[in-house]
């Protein structure tokens, strides 16, 4: 069997497990999408990762208590998170066919999506790929050569600004989507319970009107019971003679 088929099947299975368990169709794309995540925040994780090295190898802040690469350095721990909760939620639902627990599933989503914003905001503001310019050509071999070609920053003469700054961006590229999806399923947690509380609220009610309309496909009515009938003495002893010598025994 061909692996893409393999693939497809085990996502077919796990959908029917899924919504045969009681659980919407929500359940499995909100599964697939935390598995995208993890592989989104996989890779942004090891590009930042990979930029920080040569960063602080080739520069260095002239301001601030940390010379380091600090810029990169503020988004690897919300993505390490992100990695952790996604992979973990997915096989968790997969496996089990039951959601995490709502305060769990808000708590994890709220951290990893606010601690990602300002690191994001940051390598977008700090990151090398801001200096960047065109190919100048021999202009720009002879003002390296002369030591001018400082305020230019061609690619001529800084080739490892350019490696940092694409690792940078595509750590940025990366880890926006994911930003996204955890907004959204943040948002989404959030109107799942809201309208499963007001569902709880309103549902006896609609269930006593529904009764006292007579719905009979939500609540069939029971059959009655014949009355029981109260027969005379005359009439037990005329059809049950054991009775009428039992009872004249004490009269």
């Amino acid at each position: 069997m061909q692996p893409s088929i393999r693939l497809r099947s085990l996502w077919i299975r796990t959908r029917q497990r899924i919504i045969r368990s009681g659980n919407s169709a929500w359940l499995f794309k909100k599964t697939v999408i935390r598995c995208a995540g993890a592989v989104l925040a996989l890779i942004s994780l090891a590009c930042f990762a990979a930029a920080i090295e040569p960063w602080n190898r080739t520069f260095e802040h002239t301001s601030g208590p940390v010379r380091g690469d600090w810029q990169d350095g503020i988004s690897i721990a919300p993505l390490a998170l992100a990695i952790l909760h996604n992979s973990y939620t997915a096989v968790y639902t997969a496996y089990t066919a039951r959601k995490i627990p709502c305060s769990v599933e808000l708590v994890m989503d709220f951290l990893i999506w606010a601690a990602l914003l300002p690191g994001l905001i940051f390598s977008i503001w700090g990151g090398t790929f801001n200096v960047w310019r065109g190919e100048q050509g021999q202009l720009a071999m002879t003002l390296c050569e002369s030591g001018m070609n400082a305020e230019t920053w061609s690619r001529e003469c800084f080739m490892e600004l350019y490696h940092i700054g694409s690792l940078e961006l595509a750590g940025i590229v990366f880890a926006i989507p994911l930003w996204a999806m955890h907004v959204f399923l943040f948002a989404h947690r959030i109107t799942e319970a809201r309208s499963q509380r007001r569902h709880r609220r309103q549902r006896p009610w609609a269930s006593i009107k529904e009764i006292e309309q007579g719905d009979t496909e939500a609540y069939p009515r029971m059959p009655r019971r014949p009355p029981q009938s109260y027969a005379s003495p005359e009439r037990l002893a005329s059809s049950n003679p054991t009775y009428y010598q039992y009872r004249s025994a004490f009269n």
